[in-house]
């Protein structure tokens, strides 16, 4: 067991180690600084370990990403963000559910956290594209219908996580390309809701350690395709 612990830690390189450190330091400060409520502090937390396991490649990455849909499904509730809140609870958390199984059943070799990173066929990306396109129609009207702010932004971050997520689900690197526009959108979401409650700048840095991240998530799944088709 406590080789296991060992080995887990070990596979963290200096610069995710420095990454992650640097991110809960600043995090953590900002807390106190802007004096957020303790739901987005752990919110914050949990996001930063979600998108170090998750840019790894990591099984485990989604099993903090679960936690992460819900939490934030919640403070978008209390924030009157119905359309972050409907990503959430009917799209992310299903689909987050789905993930965690599919990635359980397709690591890289027995008993390792790392999965297999797979190569998707330019048929089903359009397919997934278009899915997710056509499905924030309804969506917009639905938002519309509970007097989403910032409605238009609310309905493209709908459709830039739901690609990204699908791509994610299918383990393809190509989910970061998504998860950094959706980053982008969310980061303009919360940023105008800073006017009325400058805590909301957590928010908004929170999306932008996300954004760090998810770059880093294309990079690093790009390199491990690489070594993994060499392998095979």
């Amino acid at each position: 067991m406590k080789k296991k612990v060992a080995n887990f830690f070990k596979q963290i390189s200096l610069f995710e180690y420095l990454l992650t450190i640097i991110s809960l330091i600043v995090s953590i400060v900002l807390s106190i600084v802007f004096k957020v409520g303790a739901l987005k502090a752990i919110f914050t937390l949990l996001g930063i370990l979600m998108l170090l396991f998750v840019s790894k490649g990591w099984i485990i990455g989604e099993a903090f990403s679960l936690l992460y849909m819900i939490v934030y499904a919640v403070i978008s509730y209390l924030s009157h963000y119905y359309g972050e809140m409907f990503i959430s609870i009917f799209i992310s958390v299903p689909i987050s559910i789905f993930t965690f199984i599919n990635w359980i059943r397709h690591p890289k070799s027995r008993g390792e956290q790392e999965i297999k990173i797979a190569s998707l066929s330019n048929f089903k990306i359009v397919c997934i594209i278009t899915f997710s396109i056509l499905l924030c129609f309804p969506i917009y009207f639905l938002l519309e219908h509970f007097n989403t702010p910032n409605l238009i932004v609310s309905t493209l971050s709908v459709v830039a996580s739901l690609i990204a997520s699908l791509l994610l689900l299918f383990r393809s690197n190509l989910y970061a390309l998504f998860f950094i526009l959706n980053d982008i959108i969310v980061m303009i979401l919360w940023s105008l809701l800073c006017k009325n409650d400058i805590s909301n700048l957590m928010m908004v840095i929170t999306f932008f350690i996300s954004l760090i991240f998810d770059i880093y998530g294309l990079i690093n799944w790009t390199s491990i395709k690489k070594k993994q088709s060499k392998i095979v």
